[in-house]
């Protein structure tokens, strides 16, 4: 319940965000003065909501505040409650606005292009996270239903034994529920993220970057043979002691899988870093023509 909240949570910050950047460029493109653009832009939100209280706050601190950055400062109360590269690059191109003068229409034109780009992807996203969580909730349901039915295995055999009522398979019934209710609440933790903070998931993205240009292939795959080993060895002899060899024989499969995971981890990481490039390459462009 705690993750599913935080997903409904982040969708609405995400929400508050897109709203603020369009209406803002709206605003700031009719009046060219920040102050005015903050002062319409809060009526838009609830009074009571994060949003229209940092807003609020802002605007505050342009009336009261006697700094020399005045307007900086004010815009940085918002940047923090929300960090987004995307809302700190429209303030920064309404101050230098605001400072120098000018036409700003075909920047606040580029912004909202950006805008409407990342609203898509986010769209995308979102729809992906759906699909995801309930792919994720289906494969929990028929594990447990196939694992169900396997205790009815003995009756299909004409085989007097009722699995149910051995304390193992109790034991193992249980762990096998918690572990799947572990498992269902790690993959809500994993896509409960904040989709606003992409200064942070820069962060992230410069750590698989670092990961991906100084990969040690061989390293990594003498890594996963040895654990491939271990898992052999203590597979092989548990079969071994229970006379029973069918189990080594379905678990080959899963077997090379394991010993082949460091390279589809570094197929997803690439992958990855090259979509990221490709989607970030843009607003990087966007940024340099603002600033010129």
């Amino acid at each position: 319940i705690k993750y599913i909240y935080k997903m409904r949570h982040e969708r609405n910050r995400y929400e508050d965000v897109s709203s603020y950047i369009e209406k803002m460029l709206y605003y700031f493109k009719q009046t060219e003065r920040i102050l005015d653009s903050l002062e319409a832009a809060v009526e838009i939100f609830p009074e009571k909501s994060d949003m229209a209280k940092a807003i609020q706050s802002a605007i505050s601190h342009i009336q009261e505040g006697s700094e020399e950055n005045v307007m900086q400062n004010a815009l940085e109360i918002i940047e923090s409650n929300y960090p987004n590269s995307r809302i700190k690059s429209m303030h920064r191109f309404m101050l230098k606005v605001e400072e120098n003068g000018g036409d700003c229409g075909l920047g606040i034109d580029m912004l909202l292009k950006d805008q409407n780009n990342w609203s898509d992807r986010m769209a995308e996203f979102t729809f992906a996270q759906k699909n995801s969580h309930m792919t994720i909730l289906a494969s929990i349901i028929m594990s447990v239903i196939v694992s169900a039915l396997l205790l009815y295995i003995p009756d299909m055999a004409n085989i007097d034994i009722d699995l149910s009522l051995h304390n193992l398979e109790q034991t193992a019934s249980t762990l096998f529920i918690c572990s799947m209710l572990l498992f269902y609440a790690h993959s809500l933790k994993k896509m409960a993220v904040d989709i606003v903070n992409d200064i942070e998931s820069d962060n992230m993205f410069t750590e698989m970057y670092s990961n991906v240009m100084n990969y040690d292939a061989h390293k990594k795959k003498t890594g996963s043979y040895l654990f491939t080993a271990m898992i052999t060895v203590v597979l092989f002899i548990v079969c071994w002691l229970s006379n029973n060899f069918k189990i080594f024989i379905f678990s080959i499969p899963v077997i090379v899988l394991i010993a082949n995971l460091h390279k589809i981890r570094y197929k997803v990481q690439f992958s990855q870093v090259k979509r990221k490039i490709s989607e970030d390459f843009p607003f990087w462009l966007l940024n340099v023509a603002l600033l010129m």
